[in-house]
C-alpha cells in the first residue's frame, strides 16, 4: 500500500538558509533517522528552547488563575506597615 501523507496543522514560515545549512540537512535526512528537514530544524529548536530554559535565560510563562490563587496572600498575611 502506498504511503499517504498526513495533512499537519501548522504556521507556514519562509526561511533562507545558507549552502551549508542545506548541506547539513541534506545529510541528515540521507540518515534516513528524519522524515523531512522540518522535522529536524523542529528537533533542533525544541533542544535549544530546552537548553535556553534550563540556563535560565527566558523569561517565565505568566501563572495560571489557578496558581494566582493559590500562592495568593491577604493583606493580613504579607509583611508589610500601613501609615
Amino acid at each position: 500500500m502506498p504511503k499517504t501523507k498526513t495533512k499537519v496543522g501548522g504556521i507556514r514560515k519562509d526561511i533562507i538558509i545558507s549552502p551549508y545549512i542545506q548541506q547539513i540537512l541534506d545529510e541528515l535526512v540521507k540518515t534516513g533517522d528524519f522524515t523531512s528537514e522540518s522535522e529536524i530544524i523542529r528537533i533542533a529548536l525544541l533542544n535549544l528552547y530546552k537548553d535556553y530554559e534550563a540556563k535560565g535565560k527566558l523569561r517565565k510563562p505568566p501563572e495560571s488563575a489557578e496558581e494566582r490563587i493559590k500562592n495568593a496572600k491577604f493583606v493580613e498575611e504579607k509583611d508589610v506597615e500601613v501609615d
